[in-house]
This record gives C-alpha cells, structure tokens and sequence, in this order.
C-alpha cells in the first residue's frame, strides 16, 4: 500500500485502545452487540469503533470504519471531505447511513451524506455507522474504543463485562482482552522513503568527493584568493545542491498539482519526506566536502602538488 492509504487503513487502531467482542453464541446477534455497545457509548461518554480492509481480486481495495459516537471522534479530523457532511453522533446510534467513495445504493445503506477525499482513486474509502458493519461481519472481533485514557478504558471494560452478563453469565473481563498474535504490518511506504534517503545521500557523499577530487587546484587558488572554506564549498558543491533542492520542490508541487483528492496528511508526507531526503543530501556533502577541502593546503598549490 502507499502511505495514505496504510493510514486510512489503520487509523481506527491509532485513535484508540483495542478490545474483542466475544465469539460466545449468546452474543452473536447483532441486535445484543449493538444494545450493549448503545448502552456503553451513552453512558460511559465515548465512541467504539472497527475497521475491516478487504482487497478485491482487481487489486483495488475497500477500506471500512465503522463508528457509534455519543461526541464528536477524533477519526474525522484524519481525513477530509470532497463534498457533503460527517456523520453526527445521533445518527451513528440510530441511522444505517455513511460517508464514502461508492453510492448508497452499491453499499446497501439508506444514504451516503458525505464523499471522503482519497488520493489519487486508488481505492474505496467508507466510514460509516456500527450497525452496517453486520451486513458484511460477524459480530465477534476487534473493536476500537477511542481513549488513550488507561483507566476509563479499564472502567468502560468492566461495564461492557457487567452488561454482557445478563446474556452469558460465564463471561470473564480476560475474554474482551485484545491478545495481538501477529506482527505490525510493515509500512512499505515508510521504508521506500528510508531507502530513497539512505540512497540519495550516497550519491551526495560521491559526487562531493568527484567534484572535491576534480577541482583540487580550483580549491587551491580560491583559497589563495583568501575564500573561506563555506564559500569554497558554496561553489563547488553549495549552489549544486541548491539547485537540485529547488528543482525537488517543484516536481513536488508539479505532482500536487496534477492529483486530485489531495488533502493535507499527503502533502505532508510527500513534503516531509522530500525534506528528509534533501537534509541528508545537504549534510552529507557539506560534512564531506569540508573535510577535504580542509585537507587542502596553499602551500600544496605553490609546490604543484594539486
């Protein structure tokens, strides 16, 4: 995946602290799941939520939130719209309803008030209220409630246990624990980005070298001349670099220009990680070239040496 759309992906787990709905057949219907949840959202103060991803033999994927608020979430705040509104705290309780890429009608909800923004058209993007989540999943799985907040977490569990009860009085706070059994997917993107890095300074580090080796006897005159070492660095490498950085700016802003959907979580990244890789191009050849430049000697020049 790219970057954007690993975040669409997993930000339900990032707002919040993850718990599992039991697999026991005394709560399997989605009406017992959806009461219970009702009764913990209104009465606790907070939002549940759960995501699903699913990957379509065309290689597009459907990426699904699912939310019950009893205030606003945090959620909205990590995408953007293209057209329409949010979903409303009442309405995640009580409406079958979404924000999403793809109608009403090919979703099997009563309406779609909202279009989020995704870059590019890449894949389909649908945050929508709890209850729709059943049409596709069982109701056993992991759910997100959104607080980073220990002990409300801690309480909101223990209500959630004292409520399940009623429906099977053998249940234990261990069975609503969420037990993570596989490794964090790895972030392709973010390793792509660490490798054009790692790359882009390389090639820094040798081409500081070949044009600090080529113009030795340049070096040797301008610091004759009495240029300082940064100056002597400015022209043969400095104004280089900075017309490699001006020119990486641009072809981001050519990009930006040329995609639609685009909100500010890409640009950020795009230029968060165009800036990483020009700091280590910059540092790198600057710390290369002063030390050679630092090894230069007038006197090598006056001996013919350079």
């Amino acid at each position: 995946m790219m970057i954007r759309e690993e975040q669409d992906a997993n930000v339900a787990q990032e707002i919040g602290m993850p718990f599992v709905w039991p697999a026991e057949k005394s709560l399997s219907d989605p009406k017992v799941a959806l009461s219970i949840f009702r009764t913990i959202v209104t009465d606790q103060q907070v939002n549940i939520l759960r995501a699903s991803s699913l990957r379509l033999p065309s290689g597009r994927n459907q990426i699904n939130t699912y939310v019950m608020m009893s205030k606003g979430t945090t959620l909205f705040r990590d995408y953007s719209l293209h057209s329409g509104r949010w979903i409303t705290a009442e309405e995640s309780q009580n409406r079958n309803i979404a924000v999403s890429t793809l109608s009403a009608q090919a979703l099997g909800v009563d309406e779609v008030v909202g279009v989020p923004n995704v870059v590019g058209d890449r894949y389909d993007l649908t945050i929508s209220s709890l209850q729709y989540a059943f049409t596709s999943l069982t109701t056993s799985g992991t759910y997100v409630l959104e607080t980073h907040d220990v002990g409300q977490f801690h309480n909101a569990m223990k209500y959630l246990l004292q409520l399940s009860l009623e429906y099977e009085p053998s249940l234990t706070i261990e069975q609503f624990e969420y037990k993570k059994t596989q490794q964090k997917e790895i972030n392709y993107g973010i390793v792509i980005i660490t490798a054009v890095c790692i790359i882009a300074a390389l090639c820094a580090l040798v081409l500081s070298i070949i044009l600090v080796a080529r113009y030795g006897k340049g070096i040797g005159v301008m610091r004759l001349l009495g240029y300082s070492k940064r100056k002597v660095w400015w022209q043969i490498n400095g104004r280089y670099i900075s017309l490699f950085s001006l020119i990486s700016i641009l072809i981001g802003a050519i990009i930006l220009a040329v995609l639609h959907n685009v909100d500010r979580r890409f640009v950020f990244h795009l230029y968060g990680s165009m800036i990483v890789s020009l700091l280590f191009c910059i540092t790198a050849a600057y710390c290369t070239s002063m030390i050679i430049i630092s090894r230069i000697k007038i006197s090598d020049l006056i001996k013919g040496y350079l």
